[in-house]
């Protein structure tokens, strides 16, 4: 089996050796040793629309909007960027499921259940647009706390 000149293939046989060793070796022993926590009960979620990250968040979205800068300004300190970068990846899904529990809340205290509601989470999610609303729609919430302010109206 050649690729390339001078580049020789992997024989199948030895890619299922290779599979077979690493079942036996490594995941079967890893299963049974897993068994042992079938008793540790896990505590119930509650429900989505009751989802409230810490506002802490926020602090670790601002550090990484210095690190970039910081990062961007002196070239010594690149590896912030990319560090920053990461985070605040974490930090926007966080604010995105954030969001769509405010939106689902609200749209709870519209009467507006079940399919409905699930549609309109699944456009907020996926819409370019609408993903970018129910960010900082849930950046918001944690700063203001919307559902307290809003339920103190009714």
């Amino acid at each position: 089996h050649k690729l390339d000149p001078g580049i020789e293939a992997p024989e199948p046989r030895v890619n299922v050796r290779e599979a077979f060793g690493r079942v036996n070796v490594g995941e079967r022993p890893a299963r049974e040793r897993g068994k042992d926590f079938n008793h540790i009960e896990l505590p119930k979620l509650p429900p989505f629309t009751h989802w409230r990250f810490p506002s802490s968040v926020l602090w670790a979205f601002a550090a990484c909007i210095i690190c970039s800068l910081l990062g961007q300004y002196y070239p010594q300190l690149a590896i912030l960027t990319r560090a920053a970068l990461n985070v605040t990846l974490l930090v926007q899904y966080l604010f995105v499921m954030q969001g769509l529990s405010f939106i689902a809340w609200w749209l709870e205290s519209k009467g507006i259940t079940g399919f409905g509601r699930n549609m309109i989470l699944v456009l907020a999610f996926f819409m370019p647009l609408l993903s970018q609303l129910t960010t900082y729609t849930g950046m918001f919430d944690m700063c203001f706390n919307f559902r307290e302010r809003i339920g103190r109206r009714r």
